[in-house]
């Protein structure tokens, strides 16, 4: 819809042309198009519309604008607004961050008790409902960490303990508790060569993004 107003057709056109497609993404438009006999009508104008679907796949994943997640609460100290790109909210003026959550991840709990030089005994989660109620869990960690797995998993498993599936969440807020100090807490070696290696990278890392804002993120291994 958005890419045939952008072009200029009438918008009664891009109505009838959207309502055309079944529910499916816009990067299958061309494969809908081949397949699906009930799309016949679409394919006989295809000199028409031929450049509107070519934009549209391209198009598709991209944002479209920005708008703030109603659960999205970033907890940091007061040096996150000079780290990150912020916008005020329209209506209360929050400051609201514009990276996405994959990034927000990255620059998250660990990486704010590293960059602290402290460590977290424990691990806290609070449940906001929407009648104003909340549920709170703390699991202590296996042992005194900053590594950002150790802390993600186990806040997972703290929300997957609540079974949470049928309630009116409205916030989840996660705290780390009984700080140390990292240098004078004692590491369990694990024998692991890939945990060790990545509690080894993991401060390199930090460094990097704390420099270059935005060069690290996920990655997977490419396969032929």
């Amino acid at each position: 819809r958005d890419t045939g107003l952008a072009l200029g057709l009438p918008p009664d056109e891009v109505g009838r042309l959207a309502k055309a497609f079944p529910h499916i993404t816009a990067r299958s438009i061309k494969t809908a198009l081949a397949e699906l006999p009930e799309l016949s009508n679409v394919r006989e104008h295809a000199d028409r519309y031929g450049p509107i679907f070519d934009l549209a796949e391209g198009l598709d994943a991209l944002p479209r604008g920005t708008a703030m997640h109603p659960c999205g609460v970033i907890l940091s100290n007061d040096t996150l607004l000079r780290r990150t790109p912020v916008v005020p909210t329209p209506t209360e003026g929050f400051p609201a961050m514009q990276f996405d959550k994959e990034d927000v991840e990255l620059d998250g709990l660990g990486g704010q008790l590293r960059a602290d030089g402290q460590v977290a005994r424990a691990l806290t989660l609070i449940v906001h409902y929407a009648d104003r109620s909340t549920t709170t869990r703390t699991r202590a960690l296996p042992e005194p960490t900053a590594h950002t797995p150790v802390l993600a998993g186990t806040a997972q498993a703290l929300h997957d303990a609540l079974g949470l599936q049928r309630a009116r969440v409205t916030a989840l807020s996660l705290r780390a508790e009984d700080l140390t100090t990292a240098r004078l807490s004692g590491q369990q070696l694990t024998f692991d060569r890939q945990t060790e290696s990545a509690r080894r990278l993991e401060p390199v890392l930090d460094r990097i993004a704390a420099r270059w804002p935005g060069s690290v993120g996920p990655a997977t291994l490419a396969h032929p």
